[in-house]
């Protein structure tokens, strides 16, 4: 199992700039940067837009991973990042699993975020 970890950015950082955000309309970008939790290694990039609609919301996730995005985050490992992006090949049965465990994500956060939601507003 791979224990992620998550570094929040703010959209700017990833070069997103939110129309929407600046309009007024009510809506927000998430962004981070991801990584592992057992290893000083970033391996990509994830965005959440969530944008308010009639009834709710609905939220757009995009992810950057894999070789092109790998980067130590510390300098003992700089030196290793040429050959391990060689060897990082993601492969559709990884994109299935990060599908799989946004959706599983996203359901236990149904639970309770309304009612959080209901409770602070």
């Amino acid at each position: 199992m791979i224990r992620g970890a998550i570094q929040f950015r703010r959209p700017e950082e990833l070069g997103l700039v939110d129309s929407a955000v600046a309009a007024g309309v009510d809506a927000t970008a998430v962004c981070a940067r991801t990584g592992l939790v057992d290893l000083p290694i970033d391996i990509g990039y994830l965005a959440h837009h969530v944008a308010a609609v009639p009834g709710g919301s609905i939220m757009r996730s995009r992810f950057w991973m894999g070789a092109p995005y790998l980067a130590a985050r510390s300098a003992p490992l700089r030196a290793a990042v040429p050959v391990a992006k060689r060897l990082v090949g993601l492969t559709e049965l990884d994109a299935r699993a990060l599908l799989v465990h946004c959706s599983q994500e996203m359901t236990h956060l149904a639970t309770f975020l309304p009612a959080l939601h209901a409770q602070e507003a």
